[in-house]
């Protein structure tokens, strides 16, 4: 598990991302975690916010960020509300963040020399909570003014405080100091593993590497030159990414002497340009590929002979049930439909609820009941009525195909209304319309039975004695009935 913290200066520009708009001049805590995560936020104040972590081994422990004052005086305050709050911690937790102090002279370089009572206070609440550093990995300082020397300071006011339970059930872990990267302060990454192994990738031809005819021709034999080049070359966005955030991290680990702001800032800026050049790369190739792949699945194809095709099939829909069907909708049939709909499931693109029309019914009931009507009668629907958000829900834990993924399609109440009507009128007559092997979405009948039947055959077929009448069983990949249009 990694658990990241940042004092984040500058959270709408380009390089740390519009996420939140600021509290005044300044913001408080946003907290993010993995659905994989079982996360409870307990106590949260305006410089702390505490939650218990439960990971994927089952571990549970506390977590408190905080973000200390630079003041002594509102230091010593803040210290002494969290050492008030250790008893309501488990025996197992982390304290990460900015304390604003530190503890030894050697994590501050440059300025004026740190007040002796910042580090009295701070080593006594270490001491009074029976914690230690986890240490770091990476430069040794966390903050820095960004000034030209001599007027260069860094310490180190970020840091992860463990207790030695937490300790014991993560003995692998480390915390490194990520590279100055649009803010004042470091991001600290916690990670509660050991590092892995860098995997081996598969070869593939970048598109962006250019379009000379003869690579093509002879792809097939400089696939290790081109992997090689690959390697070293600039023009993979991604890849010049990680060369910048590496050159960067050199860049402020340098001595305050040597310490070049104008280059520090010249890699920012070229920083920014791959990441946008990186996201421009990647997001009009998803956007085509799921667009593409979803007209052809709901576009017509034209068929011809349809008639044909359907002669041989025998006529199931009576005059009866057909004047049942194509009858008018009155209000009765047209308040039952809204009244059936779940009252507080995912809402239209608008906003509202079928919750929203049941409550107050008396009121809106009379517009729509008009509204559903002039769509039964006119056959046209207002184009905010079959204003649909579709959402891509993943079907495998790591989807790799856009098949991969499930749309779920939000509609707006009228077009579930429409559609309940629709569906309450058909519903009647479905046990008579289809076969007894259809035992989906048919009231009173599972699809289990045909599973069984399934297994059956299976096992009469491996179990035959006799070959004069021999078998044969064809397992078909058949797109979902509701998938396509035709």
């Amino acid at each position: 598990m990694k658990v990241i913290f940042w004092n984040c200066q500058g959270l709408g520009t380009t390089l740390t991302r519009k996420q939140v708009e600021p509290v005044g001049t300044a913001g408080g805590f946003l907290l993010f975690w993995h659905d994989r995560i079982q996360l409870h936020i307990q106590y949260y104040s305006s410089f702390m916010v505490v939650c218990t972590v439960t990971d994927s081994t089952t571990i549970k422990f506390d977590v408190l960020f905080c973000h200390l004052h630079s003041s002594p005086r509102i230091l010593g305050s803040q210290l002494e509300t969290l050492l008030t709050i250790k008893r309501l911690l488990m025996p197992s937790f982390v304290i990460m963040g900015d304390f604003n102090a530190i503890l030894h002279p050697s994590e501050k370089e440059g300025g004026v020399p740190y007040l002796s009572r910042s580090f009295t206070l701070f080593s006594q609440f270490v001491s009074q909570m029976t914690l230690h550093d986890l240490g770091y990995m990476g430069f040794p300082f966390t903050w820095s003014n960004k000034r030209a020397f001599p007027l260069l300071i860094r310490e180190r006011l970020d840091r992860v405080l463990v207790t030695s339970t937490w300790t014991a059930n993560y003995n692998t872990a480390s915390v490194h100091h990520l590279p100055l990267i649009g803010s004042d302060h470091a991001l600290i990454l916690l990670n509660t593993t050991s590092t892995s192994n860098p995997t081996h990738t598969h070869f593939y031809f970048d598109k962006r590497w250019g379009s000379v005819d003869e690579i093509f021709n002879k792809l097939k034999g400089v696939r290790r030159s081109l992997k090689s080049w690959k390697l070293g070359s600039t023009t993979n966005s991604h890849k010049r990414i990680i060369y910048l955030r590496r050159e960067l991290e050199l860049a402020q680990q340098q001595t305050a002497s040597n310490t070049q702001w104008p280059y520090i800032k010249s890699l920012e800026s070229e920083l920014v340009k791959a990441q946008i050049q990186e996201e421009a790369y990647w997001e009009p190739e998803l956007v085509k590929l799921i667009t593409a792949y979803f007209e052809e699945l709901y576009q017509t194809s034209f068929p011809s002979n349809i008639d044909q095709v359907l002669h041989s099939f025998p006529a199931k829909v009576t005059p009866n049930m057909n004047s049942v069907l194509t009858a008018t909708v009155d209000a009765i049939e047209i308040q039952k439909a809204v009244f059936s709909i779940h009252p507080y499931k995912s809402p239209g693109s608008d906003g509202f609820t079928a919750f929203f029309y049941q409550q107050y019914w008396d009121i809106v009931g009379p517009s729509v009941i008009l509204a559903v009507q002039d769509f039964f009668q006119s056959g046209c629907m207002l184009r905010g009525f079959n204003h649909t958000s579709i959402t891509l829900i993943p079907k495998i834990p790591i989807p790799l195909h856009v098949s991969d993924l499930r749309p779920i399609s939000l509609c707006s109440i009228f077009y579930k209304i429409i559609s309940k009507v629709l569906t309450n009128r058909l519903q009647q007559f479905l046990p008579i319309l289809l076969p007894h092997s259809q035992n989906s979405f048919i009231k009173g009948r599972s699809i289990a039975d045909n599973i069984l039947v399934v297994h059956e055959l299976f096992h009469y077929m491996q179990h035959q004695t006799a070959m004069r009448n021999p078998f044969m069983a064809l397992k078909l990949d058949i797109s979902k009935a509701y998938d396509r249009l035709e």
